[in-house]
């Protein structure tokens, strides 16, 4: 009997096309049984012959795909069984497809990851039709016993009557390498973390160790010179003691400020300003170095600025500092000019900063704005720092959305430019700077809290001649038992002292019910970082060492709520 093809043939049809035909033959034998006819039956199976060609090629082309295919294609049943593999899973797993079919996926999967696993297809089981395909990642295990991480990629196949999951469609795929690099990521992060916390820490440590006897040398030096009876000679080492101490603490906080920007710790705070009183004030903090070299301050343009602006005052009086105290440093005759304009239609602040000095060539100006660059590294330099000044001044001026730039050459002095925003303000009264009045503190109970005698003495010194009554405290659990007995007007917390630091001993305050509980607490500190930390705290405020005695003086009464007087 003839099979399936046997009995099928082509036709011409009656317009030129092939066309399929299947017979069924019947031999019609004479009495003898000798064949004498055969009759045959035709009907057209074209259609029929080009579904099955069409179902051959895409099967043919599936088994390419998946034969050749770097992925593992996989068929699971519900219960988590392997029905098809693709050759691929030799690779991948070391084990050849009829290995593993009929096995329950657990035969290859790591037991710590089965069960999440079971659950993520179990869930699937009663997933919609359009829902997003499942995908996870778990450890398998080679057939040689090798640990190994794969992501897979299920998707449900649903029976076309019922609707119900009858299996799962998955790609499998080899993510290994993927997961050594991220683990090696997240190992080099955390080192990452963890060297920075360190180096914060030791930050914040450097800082303290050297404000806390620096606050000794110029808060003293500054009570020396301000005593009468030092002889000519006397005054002279004194002031030297205190030039010297300045120029320290401008490295410290070079020093810290860089560090701080380089992690992204400075915080910006926008307030109605008067820049022309910013900036006159600013020019003449240097008008005694520019009187002894005989160099002229020429302030321009500041009468055309608004009344109120939205800056930062204390970054940009920082910048301005800088460029100015250059400015004057490196000038040795002729004038240092501070220029400013306000363009209300970009709302910018614009400045200028030009000297007649010896001016750059485009060598030395490619080092400025470079940390630790000088545009002077000879052993011989006339002028010291750190090299940080201008890489901060840079970092702030981005921060307020400006940039900063240098205009010189050689012999012709050298202009400093920069441009910050500068929105306009309607609270001029807010941008007025405070009026420089007297303070008196005659009455106020004050508690000193800190480890070292010398900030004690030193501060009850200063506030006692502002007329205040200062006790002191040498530790935290000291400082809880005087403010248990008797009221305080306000307390000068020390950050960190041995044993109990200022926010445990704050804590404990503010939990304890006595006459101190509202009581308004000053942070006292040496860490720039903890003054700008605070804000979250109860601490009414803060004093960073090495302290001012004026503005120490108006902290305290601010706080205490006394007027000046």
């Amino acid at each position: 009997t003839p099979d399936e093809e046997q009995r099928r043939f082509r036709f011409l049809d009656g317009a030129g096309d092939w066309i399929w035909m299947e017979g069924n033959p019947t031999l019609i034998r004479d009495p003898e049984g000798r064949p004498i006819e055969l009759v045959m039956f035709f009907r057209d199976v074209t259609q029929r012959v080009h579904y099955k060609q069409a179902l051959a090629e895409s099967e043919a082309r599936y088994r390419l795909l998946a034969d050749n295919v770097s992925d593992v294609i996989a068929a699971i049943t519900p219960d988590a069984r392997f029905t098809y593999l693709s050759p691929s899973v030799e690779n991948l797993l070391g084990y050849k497809p009829e290995e593993l079919l009929g096995k329950p996926t657990r035969t290859v999967m790591h037991e710590g990851d089965y069960l999440e696993c079971l659950k993520a297809y179990g869930a699937h089981l009663t997933t919609d039709r359009g829902a997003e395909p499942l995908m996870f990642e778990f450890r398998a295990y080679r057939k040689d016993g090798a640990e190994i991480w794969i992501a897979a990629h299920p998707r449900p196949v649903f029976d076309t009557a019922s609707g119900e999951v009858v299996g799962f469609q998955d790609v499998l795929r080899d993510i290994t390498v993927r997961k050594a690099l991220e683990e090696e990521l997240r190992q080099r992060t955390l080192e990452a973390e963890t060297a920075a916390t360190v180096k914060a820490e030791f930050l914040a440590n450097m800082s303290h160790e050297i404000r806390t006897p620096l606050t000794a040398i110029l808060g003293y030096t500054e009570r020396l010179l301000t005593k009468g009876g030092l002889t000519d000679e006397a005054r002279t080492y004194a002031e030297r003691v205190s030039t010297a101490g300045d120029a320290l603490l401008s490295i410290v906080n070079d020093v810290l400020d860089f560090s701080k920007l380089e992690a992204g710790q400075v915080r910006l705070a926008a307030h109605p300003t008067d820049l022309a009183s910013l900036l006159g004030e600013t020019l003449r903090m240097f008008a005694p170095q520019a009187e002894r070299k005989g160099v002229d301050l020429i302030l321009s343009g500041v009468e055309t600025l608004p009344a109120s602006c939205l800056v930062d005052s204390d970054r940009l009086r920082q910048v301005l500092i800088n460029l100015i105290g250059n400015a004057v440093k490196f000038t040795h005759k002729g004038f240092v000019r501070l220029e400013a304009f306000h363009d209300s239609a970009a709302q910018r602040l614009h400045v200028r900063v030009k000297d007649s000095g010896p001016g750059l060539d485009e060598e030395q100006q490619a080092l400025l704005f470079q940390r630790f660059s000088q545009v002077d590294g000879s052993t011989a330099r006339r002028h010291g720092g750190t090299g940080l000044g201008l890489a901060i001044c840079k970092a702030l001026v981005e921060a307020m959305g400006g940039r900063i730039g240098i205009s010189s050459r050689p012999g012709a002095g050298a202009v400093f430019y920069l441009e910050v925003d500068a929105p306009l303000s309607d609270d001029t009264d807010a941008a007025q700077p405070d009026a420089a009045l007297p303070i008196g503190l005659a009455g106020l109970r004050l508690l000193v809290v800190d480890d070292h005698a010398t900030n004690r003495e030193l501060a009850k010194a200063v506030l006692t001649s502002f007329g205040a009554v200062v006790h002191e405290a040498a530790g935290g659990q000291a400082a809880l038992d005087l403010l248990a007995g008797a009221a305080y007007d306000a307390v000068l917390l020390d950050i960190r002292m041995p044993e109990m630091d200022g926010i445990e001993v704050l804590n404990q305050l503010r939990r304890t019910d006595g006459p101190n509980k509202a009581a308004p607490v000053l942070a006292f500190s040496a860490d720039i970082a903890n003054s700008e930390s605070i804000a979250g705290l109860t601490f009414a405020g803060s004093v960073l060492k090495p302290i001012r005695p004026d503005a120490l003086a108006i902290e305290v009464a601010r706080v205490a709520r006394r007027e000046l007087a």
